[in-house]
């Protein structure tokens, strides 16, 4: 079976955040989250929040 996850439509983009301050864009693909978040720039205190 072939892994279809890249052939889904993107539903919608979301603006992340990181302590209110934004980190970038991600893609929602039906319940799946694609973020190109740098892991340096994060802690295990941040809180990551979708807006």
């Amino acid at each position: 079976m072939m892994n279809n996850q890249m052939e889904k439509e993107v539903h919608k983009t979301i603006m992340i955040t990181v302590n209110g301050k934004p980190v970038g864009s991600g893609y929602v693909f039906d319940g799946y989250t694609l973020s190109p978040i740098d892991n340096e720039r994060l802690n295990t205190e941040d809180n990551v929040l979708t807006v």
